[in-house]
C-alpha cells in the first residue's frame, strides 16, 4: 500500500477561501440575478438597454416640460398685455372724469357769479306786452252783444260754450284783442258756467254779454254772421230766443288782462347756502 504525502493533498482552508471569493465576485457584479442565473442558466440582461431607455425618457420629459413652461409663459404674457390695456383704459377714464369734474365746477362758479351779479333786466317792448295781453290797447273793431231768450226755461240761458264759440271765431277771423264785459281775455283764458252766471278768467259776469274785439271789422263781423258760427246762433235764436248782434266801432279801448296772483306766504326760497 502506497503511502500518500500530506503535502500533495489540497488544504481544506484554501478550498474554502476560493469558494468564498467566488460568491463575493458574483454578488458584486450580478447582485440581483445571481441566484436566478445560476439556477436557470440565463445570462443577465445588459445594462446598456436600460441606460438608453432612461435617456429617452429623460429627453421626452425635458421636451414636455419645455412645452409646458413655454405655454405658461405665453399665457402669462397674454394676461399681462390684457392687464396693461385695462389699466390704460382705467387711467384714461379717470382722466376724462377729472376733466369733466373740473368743467362742472367751473360752470357752477359761473352760475354763482351770475346769480349774485347785479344785472339789469332787459326792457320789454310794448309790442311784446300787447301780444301777451298784459297792456291796455286801443283800436278799431266790432262790438258783439249776446242776449238770452225771454223764456223761463233754463235752455234760454246763455252757456259758457256759447261765449267760447264767439271768442274762437273772433280769434280765427283776425282779432288782436278781446274783452268780455270789460274783462280782457286771451286765447287760453278760461270761460266756465257757474249756476246762472258765467266765469271769465275766474270772475263772474252777468248777461247780456258784451264782447269787444279789436281787429279788421269786416272780417270779424263776417265770421260771426256767416259760416258755421252764423248757423249755430241762428239755430239758438230759432229754438231758444238767444240773439247775437254785432256793430262796427272806429275805436275801442280794452284793459290789460288780469294775471291771477299766487299766494307765496308759505313758500321759502332755497338758496345755495341752505342746501
Amino acid at each position: 500500500m502506497e503511502s500518500t504525502n500530506k503535502a500533495d493533498l489540497p488544504k481544506a482552508s484554501e478550498a474554502s477561501n476560493n469558494y468564498s471569493m467566488g460568491l463575493l465576485t458574483s454578488l458584486l457584479y450580478d447582485p440581483l440575478n445571481y441566484g436566478y442565473s445560476a439556477q436557470e442558466g440565463e445570462t443577465p440582461a445588459s445594462s446598456s438597454y436600460q441606460k438608453f431607455l432612461v435617456f429617452i425618457l429623460a429627453i421626452g420629459l425635458a421636451f414636455m416640460s419645455t412645452i409646458a413652461v413655454r405655454g405658461l409663459l405665453d399665457t402669462r404674457s397674454e394676461k399681462d398685455s390684457t392687464h396693461q390695456q385695462l389699466l390704460q383704459q382705467v387711467r384714461s377714464e379717470k382722466a376724462q372724469n377729472q376733466r369733466l369734474l373740473e368743467e362742472v365746477e367751473k360752470l357752477e362758479e359761473e352760475v354763482k357769479t351770475a346769480a349774485t351779479a347785479d344785472i339789469p333786466l332787459p326792457q320789454v317792448s310794448q309790442e311784446l306786452l300787447a301780444a301777451a295781453h298784459l297792456t291796455p290797447v286801443a283800436g278799431p273793431g266790432i262790438v258783439a252783444t249776446l242776449s238770452g231768450g225771454s223764456s223761463e226755461s233754463s235752455d234760454s240761458n246763455i252757456q259758457d260754450q256759447d261765449i267760447r264759440v264767439i271768442i274762437n271765431e273772433l280769434w280765427r277771423s283776425g282779432a288782436e284783442a278781446i274783452a268780455i264785459n270789460g274783462i280782457r281775455v286771451g286765447p287760453r283764458t278760461p270761460v266756465r258756467t257757474a249756476g246762472s252766471s258765467v266765469l271769465v278768467n275766474f270772475q263772474p259776469i252777468e248777461g247780456p254779454y258784451t264782447i269787444e274785439a279789436i281787429g279788421p271789422a269786416n272780417d270779424l263781423n263776417r265770421g260771426l254772421t256767416q259760416g258755421s258760427t252764423g248757423t249755430y246762433f241762428s239755430a239758438l235764436y230759432s229754438q231758444y230766443g238767444i240773439s247775437l248782434s254785432a256793430t262796427k266801432s272806429s275805436k275801442l279801448n280794452l284793459p290789460a288782462m288780469r294775471v291771477p296772483q299766487i299766494n307765496t306766504e308759505k313758500i321759502n326760497v332755497v338758496t345755495e347756502e341752505k342746501k
